[in-house]
């Protein structure tokens, strides 16, 4: 998502290309756009591991933000992170509904130790 635009695309895992599914200009997007520049993002750590569930199973998130030419990556095992429903939730506003994601609860058990 820009300050003007929104697009989703679809890439398998593994694969360097990936393709548009779904694109559009958004007028009067300062509002979201202001919102996700105030989520505290530099405050995160890169990855988050939720040891309640098998490396082999769960859902992967990748999160990439690029504010003010400096980019942040943030990688999450089967982990729920406040920050990213809330950017979630601002991007689902844009989205028709076939291309929402889908977040985990803040009811995810993940307080497991190693």
């Amino acid at each position: 998502m820009t300050e003007s635009s929104i697009k989703v695309t679809k890439a398998y895992f593994g694969d360097t290309t990936s393709k548009t599914v779904y694109s559009k200009k958004i007028e009067n997007n300062q509002r979201s756009f202001f919102a996700l520049n105030e989520i505290q993002l530099d405050t995160l750590k890169d990855y988050y591991f939720n040891y309640c569930v098998m490396i082999t199973s769960g859902d992967e998130y990748f999160l990439d933000i690029t504010k003010n030419s400096t980019k942040k990556s943030i990688s999450l095992h089967h982990y729920y992170l406040k920050q990213l429903e809330d950017i979630i939730q601002i991007i689902n506003s844009k989205l028709p509904k076939k291309y929402k994601f889908h977040y985990l609860s803040k009811d995810e058990k993940q307080d497991c130790k190693l």
